[in-house]
């Protein structure tokens, strides 16, 4: 899948900060919204990570797929992509490490996942109520040391499995977790999230707290939205395109849908794709 106490959040992060994606076509589509087989733009960003990292960040106009679901096609000619690392061979992700791509790895951060290898280490203490919508995953106490050591190791397999990012998913304040976590836990939780991201040398991507975005930019080097541009909430990424920081975003739909979809991305700093429902291969890309 996939704040409310701005004084307090944005003293927590000063004392943080101080302390330490099968191709769609090979044509056009008729009209100057829409074009597909986009390929190579700007690598990244002139400048570093927000942690100092030698990685640079994606530009805002990056070109970039994001798959997290389907046969895994590595043959998308973009800068980076967007992938669910357990999805993905070991020899398609070094076809990827070898084309030079910048690899974004999910992390579903805030949720209890069965289906991953390490589900057996989660304690059914930390594992809460059903995700709505997402009836096989649960949420998790984000504030137990469990759930915190269990990431960390996760970061680790990440470092040594070539993902360049980490894009953290899952953190809300949208639905009853079943345990007692507050706005000022999740806070917290993105803060160290962000750190642990950084201190293995990869660069961090915010994937979810749509309701934290000001507070969390400066903090990560990037941000995923999905649904944000018709449903008239991509303004709310505004700290991230302020700061000059790749906003990739995308939309449910298809061909038929896609001219009105993309109507008014141009100049938006929004870096948007129309996906199928299940985010397998295939991708239109509106004009950023």
């Amino acid at each position: 899948m996939s704040g409310h106490c701005p004084f307090r959040i944005a003293l927590r992060i000063a004392q943080t900060y101080a302390a330490m994606l099968v191709l769609v076509g090979c044509s056009a589509t008729e009209g100057p919204l829409v074009v597909r087989n986009h390929s190579g733009t700007t690598v990244a960003d002139a400048g570093v990570g927000d942690s100092g990292s030698p990685l640079p960040r994606p530009a805002v106009d990056v070109s970039w797929q994001v798959q997290l679901s389907g046969n895994f096609d590595s043959s998308v000619d973009v800068s980076l992509y967007y992938i669910d690392l357990d999805s993905v061979t070991a020899v398609a992700r070094e076809a990827l490490t070898a084309a030079r791509r910048h690899v974004a790895c999910y992390l579903s951060a805030g949720t209890f996942e069965p289906w991953r290898n390490d589900a057996q280490s989660f304690p059914a203490s930390v594992i809460g109520n059903a995700v709505a919508g997402y009836p096989k995953e649960q949420w998790l106490d984000i504030r137990s040391n469990a759930v915190t050591s269990l990431m960390s190791a996760r970061l680790d397999q990440y470092k040594l499995s070539g993902c360049n990012s980490v894009a953290v998913a899952n953190v809300t304040t949208m639905e009853d977790t079943g345990f007692g976590v507050t706005s000022t836990n999740q806070t917290d939780y993105l803060i160290w999230l962000s750190a642990e991201i950084h201190r293995r040398g990869l660069l961090a991507g915010l994937a979810t707290g749509e309701d934290r975005l000001a507070a969390m930019a400066p903090l990560f080097d990037w941000a995923y939205a999905q649904g944000c541009w018709v449903g008239s909430r991509c303004s709310d990424y505004s700290p991230f395109v302020t700061a000059t920081k790749a906003v990739l975003a995308v939309e449910f739909g298809d061909a038929v849908s896609a001219p009105t979809i993309c109507s008014g991305v141009a100049g938006s700093g929004i870096n948007l794709l129309i996906k199928p429902n299940d985010l397998t291969a295939s991708r239109i890309v509106c004009l950023p």
